[in-house]
């Protein structure tokens, strides 16, 4: 039979599919808070389809849509977003178009919202069986069919309609995903399939979140399509079981869990419940916290006096906290009974005392301090006297801590008086005048914690109007608030006058934390003006300003050639050049007061007139010190504390003068002038002919800035020589005046030392000395610009260095060293050495003139002559072979690469030994000359070589007796073996001999005789024989024949020298060593051959018996005491003794049978010792020390306090460490058992709470302890051994414990302790914006800085406002409204109202904040995965105008980011890095938004974590004269490039001394001579290391924590999959604690921490994977600053630099990168051709965007764009005022040149920097200063990188 299918609108089929697709869409978009009524209409202005499509896909429409469309061509466009959207995600859609959709063809639209369920719903759920090839293959139909097939297997289901009918296929669906739900689906009855289905699908609902998006009786209807079920069905893939089934599995319903009531756990705070201070008719209020106390029910009860209940108001302040109301109608005691569950909260009931009502008040309190503050900062407030007498005045602070008070006298009627508070709550502050509280005490301040960077110490207050010189009445004044370094805080300004009235202040906020502040006074009196930020008074607050009446009137005359003229109030005056003219100027009090006069006004004022005048007229202003050449220049006179008299101005000059004089109509007058030409000119001011303070001034006009006029000639502008001064001439005479500042780098990025010296003629003298060869870049500004034709370039050559060594043959032996210097800059060290020629051995005449010396008589011999060691001494000889040498001048030049550090030592024989030291590799010269003439074979050609990487390591004894000796050569590094060992030893035979202690090679090695002519060799050397051990090692054996100084040199088989000596000591035969045994010859025994050794101490030594065995016969001390030798029976004997005075002391020793004395020096110091005692209360106590006589002393002391006692010892030895003690007193009264410490009073969940148990002084009994709280705690006790014993205990959740500890059945003193246990694992972040309604104001004024505004609301309330400039040119005002009706807005300008000010703006009820109408949807409400971004939106569009508020708590602080969106929305997001429950608080207008808090499950983000955490110790205190040390880990510096310096507190700069500990490891140490803050900063090769400066602290360190930890190193920026990155942290600024570094990425890591003890450490991981890794440094479970740290690691490939084919490759090819900025070299590389025109095209003069390049200097650039990868938080938000970062990867794009740029709203970005990480991979930072919208352009080449240009809007 045909089938026949109903296609009308109506048909049953196409009812139920609409309804389920609607049910469907509206389950995705409840999370926006929107909804669909009538699918085939709600979508046709696209807006619903817009949110519906976001929320599936997780992301934005690809362009804008509108979002009001009223017309039909805007719905068009928003449903053509939606399809284009469509249409890029790749989903496939047929015969659907925008039109379609707006006109409601409801078939289509059905077909649209199936494709949207076949892709989201069906097929992107991963299949358990998805990895075979034949799932992959099926539709998406046949997937879930399969899926449901494997749940229910005991169904055969083959399709989506007929095999549901009976409800037993959805039941058996429903139980395979949870056993348990519907246990007996099997058994139920086919005929009643209704309730069957309804069952299962409730049951679905209830426990599997799986929505009814289908009716029980639509499922079951015959004609229901096979999509409808599937849109059902699709929803069971990704259903999970709700908390709570399995701990009632088997049931269907079950009762949720509830939590026990916690009465305790409530708090109480306010006025009203204060025990005294409240007064009849005064409103009582107060507070009470609920939210940590569980379940139950709060009730207040408040009794009078007489019993009667009075009226309690009930307001609810947030969630959890309920605010309560009385006012007390009579005297008397109330009672407050406050109760949860029923149940007393602590402390209830209160007990409240209620006095009469206030009298006349004699005194008044009012300030900050009063109101709110900070913990651990003054909370301050002024006490007035209303009255004549006032009276005892008392203070009291009650509150959750102690808190100090003091109180300043002003002795004015007044008193200044702060208290400092250290825990943050709620303080009641009495005031009481004569043991009573004055009105309104007790006052209740809100104290908050303190936040980080808060700090109103650093805000500034200056201005006329917080002058004490006082303001004038019924004046505006003005004053200004600079707040820009005090961190985030509220201003606030309090004015009152002595009568007690308040003075109104205006405060405009033109920008960031700059205000500008005014007021008017009205009444002569002191005005007390108190300015706080956060609630804490500012320095110098409060301000006294004292309020003057003066006025005058200021005539002026000018007199000119004894003339007088009338003028008007401007005059103008021309002065001729040599001529001098007068300006007078008549100033008149209103009252006519002579200047000496005294009169009483009729406001009972008396007012005095010094009759000196003149002397109380002030002159001041920028005219007075000078001014430039054509601009005209101002000074100001004030008169207003000299009366009436006569003026008198006159300047004199070179020139024709203007003269302006204008009366500002308050005491004072400004004098303007134009200087024509520049020079020196005299200003002369009189009053009543009589020079005012001051006068004369000498202003100075100088000629303006000119950059174009400087000239620059010297040689230093073309060439220049490493190491030699280049000079530069400067002449800036005609360019007026300015900064010069010259700067001279090279191409290699290195800068060289400059120094500019003025000449006082207008010129300068700069020199500058090049480090470097290369060509430099000269740049030089003059006044801040660029002046023409520069920068220029100067190519510097390599240097030669020449040591010279000068011998002269007259006189005796004197040392000379001259070191040539110009201008600090070291050239060259020649060093002239002048001796005597011969000695006694040479006999001649010493009277023969230099000119008959004959050089060939000169012969110089040695290895040094021929070859070197870099680094290493090399020596040579020169002789005096015969007797005709003559007399003359000895010389020896050294010419090479390096200097070479040169000495010379006369051998007293005719001979000398010559030794130098060259730095570096290299061919060198050696120059000998005798009487200005070269001696044979100079000059020596030697060959220098660096031996530090091919040299073995040498072991053997360095003191060693005349027996066999082994050498090891430890050749494993290098791999060369030895081929020739020599040793050299000295000359044995007669006295006369030479005996070098230095190799000399001569030729034929004959025996040198003195008394001949012969040549021979001046030591004995033998060749010794190499035994190799087979593991990289090889062994010599040697056996030295004579005593003295040895040298043991090795030759290679590849080499042609000898490398560095290996000394060591022969010792002579029977030296009666004190170490010799007779047993061993070898060993040695005793103390040590040097020492220092305590006076008045037995001392010990073992003295070995002689070669022949025979003991020692005598014994002696120089200096002895007493002394005793003992036999030890095995060839040794003891020797005591004990000194009695320091100094020198002497041991000589003889043995039997011989007649010398063996003697052996010493030192013997007293050690002096001193020791003090900290008691309890703080007091010290000096220890009496009483010496033992046997090397022991005892310390004395008396306790006069019970508690623990601190006891410090200290040595006069600087080796002695101090040694610190404790010990507990108890009282002799009170013998019981004592407990303390923290843990009996507060801690932190999941931490070990600890305290300890005195009991050394009580009977012995059983002591028992327990511990009652909110959770089980495990109580471990610890036997000390002395006396003591510690307690610990581990609460897991917060509340109040208990601590019960009995000692013998009886509770000790205290018992039970109460400790309050908070929460640890809760952190929060909260971000606060706002909306402010604007209105345009009919104001056209050009400075809107001249103008103040106001708003009173309709309840005559000041509403905060600001103005701001439209783009029309119109003034607007922003403010956020409160209240509904008719606002007045008040425009002033210099105290008037502006033209059609007062304006009044109407206000509606939908302009206030309704925090019901706002709308909050996305999945970052709900959940999250760590280290993921979470975001939700936030739609105030409909709420009016308020502020927002969002706090996200949780197991970790999150950063919260924030983005305005077009609609009047706000998305909100944050990356949780801990998995936990997060609980986000929304509020608008201070109230919660429907819903809020909402809980956010975070879960893990599936990255893996590697972390490890280090315990700082408490880091030594640094001591002056103490060797200060600090350790670091760079790689590829070399050592010797290396320098560092440290700049003590003072700010005097020394070297400090760099060594190598390791391999890339360097410790810098310094000797400190001054306590306080010590900067040390290390550089290599000139420029600053990363990192550099760093802190040291000698003395007690300050206040540490997370932000004084450093750190640097390349790993933070960057790194290579398994290759090891290193960073370093240097953390001992920051005190004790626990360091934590973690990485998180993709792949494992493998994480090592290298502590170097001295508060550094080095951080070393290895990443397995590449990928973008998280790089965490803790410190106390703090982010450190800049943490986490964004790496992007990258692989390891074979075209990397890392590997061995790519350093091949650049080695053969030569390429070598340059990078430069462009900005600074755009001319240079232009010139040379090595700019592409991309890079040019980005510099054209007058373009805005802000750009910096860097580049590279190749001539061909093969590149790819499309391989660029670009993150980073840079790239799509910024912050104003600090550094946002990104980076680009360019690894993978071949070669080309980086183009950054930034264009902003009105001005370009003020800073951008790049800078390069290695491998074509880029650091971006950048600086904004402005909100708006900006754009960033990245470009490589000509061609942007994928998603540039990047659009920032910043808030």
């Amino acid at each position: 039979l045909p089938v026949t299918i109903n296609l009308s609108d109506d048909a049953p089929w196409k009812k139920i599919q609409k309804n389920t697709f609607t049910r469907w869409c509206n389950e995705h978009l409840r999370c926006v808070d929107k909804q669909i009524n009538d699918l085939r209409f709600d979508l046709s202005d696209g807006l619903n389809l817009i949110s519906l499509l976001e929320v599936l896909s997780h992301k934005r429409m690809f362009r804008k849509f509108h979002a009001r469309p009223t017309l039909r061509q805007l719905k068009l466009d928003n449903v053509s977003v939606a399809l284009e959207f469509l249409d890029r995600e790749k989903i496939k859609l047929v015969s659907i178009d925008s039109k379609a959709i707006v006109d409601g063809n409801l078939k289509l639209i059905l077909g649209l919202v199936w494709t949207l369920i076949l892709h989201y719903s069906i097929s992107i759920p991963v299949w358990e069986d998805e990895a075979s090839d034949t799932v992959t293959k099926l539709t998406p139909e046949m997937k879930l069919l399969g899926w449901i097939q494997s749940k229910v297997p005991e169904l055969p289901i083959t399709n989506f309609s007929q095999d549901w009918q009976d409800g037993k296929a959805l039941g058996a669906l429903v139980d395979g995903l949870a056993p348990g739900l519907c246990p007996d689906w099997e058994s139920w009855n086919a005929v009643q399939r209704v309730t069957n289905t309804r069952e299962a699908m409730q049951q679905a609902d209830d426990w599997l979140g799986v929505p009814q998006l289908i009716a029980p009786e639509e499922i079951l209807d015959p004609g229901v399509d096979e999509r409808s079920v599937m849109t059902y069905l699709s929803l069971f893939p990704k259903a999970k079981l709700k908390p709570g089934f399995s701990f009632f599995c088997h049931i269907c319903y079950s009762t949720p869990f509830i939590s026990v009531p916690k009465p305790k756990a409530c708090r109480a705070t306010g006025r009203g419940l204060q025990a005294r201070g409240l007064r009849v008719g005064q409103l009582a209020d107060f507070k009470v916290d609920t939210h940590k106390a569980g379940p139950g029910n709060l009730a207040v009860h408040i009794r009078e006096p007489t019993g009667n209940e009075v009226a309690v108001k009930q307001r609810e302040v947030l969630e959890g906290i309920y605010g309560f109301e009385y006012m007390p109608g009579d005297e008397g005691d109330y009672t407050v009974d406050i109760t949860w569950a029923n149940k007393h909260i602590p402390k209830s009931p209160f007990k409240v005392h209620v006095g009469p009502k206030a009298g006349q008040q004699k005194i008044r309190a009012w300030g900050p301090g009063l109101e709110g503050g900070t913990v651990g900062m003054p909370a301050s407030f002024l006490v007035e006297a209303s009255g004549v007498v006032a009276g005892m005045l008392g203070f009291a602070i009650e509150g959750p801590s102690q808190a100090k008070i003091e109180c300043d006298d002003k002795n004015d009627g007044s008193c200044f008086v702060r208290f400092w508070p250290t825990e943050a709550g709620e303080y009641a502050v009495h005031v009481m005048c004569d043991d009573e509280e004055i009105e309104d005490s007790p006052f209740m301040a809100c104290i908050a914690p303190k936040k980080k960077s808060f700090s109103p110490d650093k805000v500034k207050v200056y201005g006329a109007g917080v002058s004490p010189a006082g303001v004038l009445m019924n004046c505006q004044a003005e004053f200004t608030v600079d707040a820009t370094q005090a961190g985030e805080g509220v201003l606030k300004i309090f004015i009152q006058t002595l009568e007690g009235s308040c003075i109104k202040v205006d405060v405009i906020c033109e920008e960031a934390g700059i205000y500008n502040c005014s007021y008017t006074p009205t009444t002569i009196c002191k005005h007390s003006i108190v300015v706080s930020w956060g609630g804490v008074s500012v320095p110098g607050s409060p301000f006294a300003v004292r309020i003057i009446i003066y006025m005058y009137v200021v005539c002026v005359w000018l007199l000119c050639a004894d003339e007088e003229m009338d003028t008007d109030q401007v005059t103008e005056v021309n002065m001729k050049a040599g001529k001098g003219s007068r300006l007078d100027i008549d100033v008149v009090s209103p009252l006519d007061f002579p200047t000496n006069a005294t009169k009483v006004s009729s406001t009972g004022i008396l007012l005095k007139y010094n009759a000196s005048a003149k002397t109380l007229v002030k002159a001041y202003g920028p005219g007075l010190r000078g001014g430039l050449l054509g601009q005209r220049a101002e000074f100001t006179i004030d008169t207003r504390e000299a009366g009436s008299g006569r003026l008198t101005v006159t300047m004199e000059g070179p020139c024709q003068v203007t003269l302006q004089c204008m009366d500002n109509e308050d005491g004072t007058c400004a004098v303007f002038y134009l200087p024509a030409e520049h020079g020196e000119h005299t200003i002369r001011i009189f009053f009543d002919n009589s020079q005012i303070p001051g006068s004369p001034f000498l202003p100075v006009v100088h000629l303006p800035l000119d950059p174009s006029k400087v000239t620059v000639s010297g040689p230093g502008l073309t060439k220049g020589k490493v190491g030699e001064p280049c000079m530069v001439n400067i002449d800036c005479a005609l360019a007026g005046s300015g900064d010069l500042s010259v700067e001279a780098v090279s191409d290699s990025g290195a800068i060289a030392k400059t120094e500019v010296q003025e000449n006082k003629d207008g010129s300068y003298t700069v020199v500058y000395v090049p480090l470097t060869a290369g060509v430099y870049t000269l740049l030089l500004k003059y006044g801040g610009q660029v002046v023409p034709i520069f920068p220029a370039g100067i190519v510097v050559e390599p240097a030669v260095y020449k040591s010279h060594v000068k011998l002269t043959g007259q006189g005796k032996i004197t040392h000379l060293l001259k070191k040539q210097r110009y201008l600090k800059s070291c050239l060259e060290w020649v060093v002239i050495l002048c001796l005597s020629a011969f000695a006694s051995n040479v006999k001649g005449d010493l009277a023969n003139a230099a000119g008959n010396c004959d050089p060939s008589q000169v012969l110089a011999d040695g290895l040094g002559l021929f070859q070197g060691l870099a680094g290493h001494p090399n020596k040579f000889s020169i002789l005096f072979v015969g007797r005709g040498a003559g007399n003359g001048h000895l010389e020896v030049t050294i010419d090479g690469p390096s200097e070479s550090k040169v000495s010379c030592k006369d051998n007293e024989d005719g001979s000398y030994t010559m030794e130098y030291i060259p730095s570096a590799a290299g061919q060198y010269d050696i120059n000998i000359t005798y009487g200005e003439k070269s001696i044979p074979g100079s000059p020596f050609k030697v060959t220098v070589k660096d031996v530090s990487a091919t040299s073995a390591e040498i072991a053997g004894p360095r003191i060693c007796a005349q027996s066999s000796q082994n050498f090891t050569f430890d050749s494993k590094k290098t791999g060369n073996i030895p081929e020739t060992v020599t040793v050299i030893s000295p000359q044995g035979g007669s006295p006369t001999s030479l005996g070098l202690l230095f190799s000399v090679f001569l030729k034929n090695f004959q025996k040198y005789n003195p008394n001949s002519n012969e040549v021979g060799t001046l030591c004995l050397i033998e060749l010794l024989g190499v035994e190799d051990n087979g593991d990289g090692t090889c062994t010599v054996s040697y056996s030295p024949s004579v005593e003295g100084p040895h040298s043991l040199m090795v030759k290679y088989g590849d080499d042609t020298a000898f490398s560095s000596p290996f000394k060591f000591q022969v010792l002579p035969k029977h030296d009666g060593s004190f170490a010799q045994d007779c047993r061993s010859k070898k060993d040695k025994h005793g103390p040590g051959l040097e020492g220092k050794y305590c006076a008045k101490t037995p001392q010990n030594f073992t003295i070995g018996c002689s070669s022949a065995g025979a003991a020692p016969e005598t014994v002696v001390i120089v200096n002895p005491d007493l002394l005793k030798v003992l036999d030890n029976a095995d060839g040794t004997y003891h020797v005591t003794y004990t000194p009695s005075e320091e100094g020198a002391h002497s041991l000589v020793v003889r043995h039997a049978g011989e007649e010398a004395f063996c003697r052996w020096l010493f030192l013997i110091m007293f050690l002096m010792f001193s020791g003090k005692v900290i008691m309890p209360s703080g007091m010290t106590a000096q220890l009496d020390i009483i010496e033992s006589g046997d090397g022991t002393i005892t310390l004395k002391f008396s306790p006069t306090e019970e508690g623990l006692h601190h006891v410090l010892i200290k040595s006069c030895a600087a080796d002695i460490p101090e040694l610190s003690l404790q010990y507990y007193v108890n009282s002799s009264m009170n013998r019981c058992v004592k407990a303390h410490g923290r843990g009996l009073v507060y801690g932190v969940t999941h931490e070990t709470a600890a305290f300890t148990i005195y009991h050394e002084d009580t009977a012995i009994g059983e002591l028992d302890i327990t511990v009652e709280g909110a959770s089980e705690s495990e109580v471990c006790c610890f036997d000390n051994k002395d006396g003591t014993c510690t307690v610990t205990y581990l609460p897991t959740q917060p509340g109040e414990y208990k601590i019960h500890v009995r000692h013998n059945d009886m509770h000790i003193s205290g018992s039970p302790f109460k400790a309050k246990i908070t929460d640890g694992s809760l952190r929060k972040s909260q971000v606060k914006l706002g909306t402010a309604v604007d209105f345009a104001l009919d104001i056209t004024e050009e400075d809107i800085s001249l103008l103040t505004a106001s708003i009173s609301s309709p309840t005559r309330q000041d509403v905060p406002c600001s103005l701001k400039r439209q783009p029309d040119s119109h003034i607007g005002i922003s403010f956020i409204p409160r209240e509904v009706g008719d606002h007045l807005v008040s425009i002033k300008k210099d105290g008037k109202h502006v033209r059609s000010s007062p304006i009044p703006v109407c206000i509606n009820l939908s302009d206030i904040g309704d925090a019901s109408k706002v709308k909050v949807f996305g999945p970052g409400l709900h959940s999250g995965r760590t280290n993921h971004i979470s975001e939700f939106v936030v739609n105030t569009r409909d709420a009016g105008y308020g502020g927002l508020t969002v706090a996200i708590e949780g197991p970790t602080n999150v950063v919260i980011h924030t983005e305005e969106l077009e609609d009047g929305a706000c998305r909100i997001s944050y990356c949780p890095s801990k998995p936990g429950t997060y609980k986000v608080f929304i509020r608008f207008s201070d109230v919660h938004v429907q819903g809020s808090p909402f809980l956010a499950e975070v879960s893990d983000g599936e990255l893996m974590r590697q972390s490890i955490t280090h315990y700082q110790k408490p880091p030594l205190t640094a001591n002056i004269g103490k060797e200060c040390s600090l350790t670091f880990k760079i790689s590829g510096i070399d050592m010797e490039t290396m320098a560092a310096k440290v700049s003590a507190p003072s700010g005097m700069a020394a070297e400090a001394m760099v060594t190598a500990t390791d391999r890339d490891t360097y410790a810098v140490s310094f000797v400190p001579e001054e306590m306080g803050v010590y900067s040390v900063s290390m550089k290599s090769r000139g420029q600053e290391i990363e990192g550099s400066p760093l802190q040291y602290t000698v003395g007690p360190l300050g206040e540490g924590g997370a932000a004084k930890v450093q750190m640097w190193g390349q790993g933070l920026h960057g790194a290579h999959a398994k290759i090891p990155a290193d960073f370093n942290i240097w953390a001992r600024e920051a005190g004790e604690g626990s360091l934590c570094v973690s990485v998180e990425g993709p792949g494992h890591t493998e994480l090592h921490l290298d502590d170097h003890k001295d508060g550094s450490c080095s951080v070393s991981y290895t990443v397995e994977e590449p990928g973008n890794y998280q790089v965490s440094i803790l410190f106390n479970e703090q982010h450190i600053s800049a943490s986490p740290f964004l790496v992007s690691v990258n692989a390891l490939t074979e075209n990397s630099e890392y590997s061995l084919e790519g350093l091949e490759r650049h080695k053969a090819t030569g390429m070598y990168k340059h990078h430069f900025h462009l900005y600074i070299l755009w001319k240079q590389y232009k010139d040379h051709g090595l700019m592409s025109s991309g890079c040019a095209e980005s510099l054209q003069p007058g373009s805005s965007l802000n750009s910096t390049c860097t580049c590279s200097a190749e001539s061909i650039l093969l590149s790819n764009v499309s391989e660029i990868t670009s993150h980073g938080p840079g790239l799509s938000e910024a912050s104003i005022g600090q550094k946002n970062t990104f980076y680009v990867d360019c690894s993978k794009a071949g070669e080309n040149m980086l183009f950054v740029g930034m264009l902003g709203p009105t001005v370009p970005c003020e800073r951008v920097t790049v800078r390069h990480l290695g491998k074509n991979q880029y650091s971006i930072n950048y600086t904004l200063k402005e909100r708006g919208k900006y754009i960033l352009a990245v470009k490589w080449g000509d061609e942007h990188i994928p998603g540039s240009p990047f659009h920032i809007n910043v808030l």
